[in-house]
C-alpha cells in the first residue's frame, strides 16, 4: 500500500469505532512509525510504503480500536511546548492542565522552593523548573511507577528535581513557596461513564476523587497549609464545576485571597490561595 492508502485504511477503521478524531489519529500513527515529519509525510503520500512499515501501523491500529490511548501507543504527550513520556504508569498529561502552570508562574519566581503533589508525569513540575531558576524543586506521588515516569522525564529535559514517595503529605516535612497538585477530582459515578480511552486504561488512582469528586481536596489543603511559608501559595486543579466548593475547603483550611480561575471554556479549573503572612 503506498502511504495515502494506509491513511485512509486507518482512518476508515477508526471512524468505524467512532474514535472522536479519526484523521488525525491515523496521521499521530503513521508519523509515529514512519518517523517522518508533517512534511516529509505530505511528499511522501503518493509512495509505496515499505512492508515492515506497513505491518507496524496496522498492528497498531487494531491497537487502537480497541481504545487504548493513542500517547500511549505513541509513547509521548505535548504538554506547554515540551514533550513528555507517558505509559499507564501515569496520567496523560492535558491541555486544561496548562491553565495551571499560567497561573503559577503568575505567582512563583526565581529562587522560591516549589512542592508538586500527585507529580504524576512530572509535567508540571519539570515545566515550572524550565520556566524559573529554582532554589529546589520537589515531586511527590503515591505510585512508585509514576515517580519512576517522572524521573525519566527529568532526565530527558535536563532538570534535577527531589523526590518524594508518600501519600499526600505524609513523608514531608519542608516548607515551600509554592505547592501545586493536579490530584483525582472526578466523581466515581462519573468515572464510569467517561469514553473507554480514560476509564479503562488511565491510572483509576489519578482520576478518582470519592463520591464527589472532592475528597482529596481537604487533606491537601490542609497540608498544604501546614507546609507554606508565610505568604506562600497552593495551587490545584479542579473539575469544571468544582470551584465553589473548593474554594470554601481553602477558606476552611485557613488559606485568605481565594480565587477560582476559570479556562478558555469558562469552566472552573484552577483554585488558588495564599498563606499569609502573620
Amino acid at each position: 500500500m503506498t502511504y495515502q492508502e494506509l491513511l485512509t485504511t486507518a482512518k476508515n477503521a477508526f471512524t468505524e469505532v467512532e474514535i472522536r478524531e479519526p484523521d488525525i489519529d491515523a496521521k499521530l500513527l503513521l508519523l509515529h512509525v514512519t518517523g517522518f515529519s508533517s512534511a516529509e509525510l505530505f511528499l511522501h503520500l503518493p509512495d509505496e510504503a515499505p512492508r515492515e512499515k506497513e505491518e507496524k501501523l496496522l498492528e497498531l491500529v487494531e491497537k487502537r480500536k480497541t481504545r487504548y490511548p493513542l500517547q500511549y501507543i505513541i509513547g509521548e504527550q505535548e504538554f506547554y511546548g515540551l514533550s513528555f513520556k507517558v505509559s499507564q504508569d501515569c496520567l496523560i498529561p492535558r491541555a486544561d492542565t496548562e491553565i495551571l502552570i499560567d497561573e503559577v508562574l503568575k505567582v512563583i519566581k526565581d529562587g522560591d522552593e516549589l512542592l508538586d503533589t500527585c507529580t504524576g508525569s512530572g509535567c508540571v513540575l519539570i515545566t515550572l523548573m524550565k520556566h524559573r531558576k529554582l532554589k529546589s524543586a520537589t515531586g511527590l506521588d503515591i505510585s512508585e511507577k509514576a515517580l519512576k515516569m517522572a524521573k525519566e522525564n527529568a532526565k530527558r529535559h535536563e532538570v534535577n528535581p527531589k523526590w518524594i514517595h508518600s501519600d499526600l503529605f505524609e513523608k514531608v516535612t519542608d516548607k515551600y513557596d509554592v505547592i501545586t497538585s493536579n490530584p483525582p477530582y472526578i466523581d466515581s459515578e462519573v468515572l464510569k461513564g467517561l469514553q473507554p480511552e480514560v476509564k479503562d486504561f488511565e491510572p483509576n488512582m489519578a482520576l478518582d476523587g470519592g463520591k464527589d469528586g472532592l475528597e482529596p481536596y481537604r487533606p491537601l489543603c490542609e497540608g498544604a497549609f501546614n507546609h507554606l511559608k508565610d505568604g506562600g501559595y497552593f495551587l490545584t486543579e479542579i473539575g469544571y464545576d468544582q470551584g465553589e466548593a473548593v474554594r470554601k475547603i481553602f477558606e476552611e483550611a485557613g488559606f485568605s485571597e481565594v480565587e477560582v480561575i476559570k479556562d478558555l471554556a469558562a469552566d472552573d479549573r484552577v483554585v488558588k490561595g495564599k498563606r499569609n503572612v502573620r
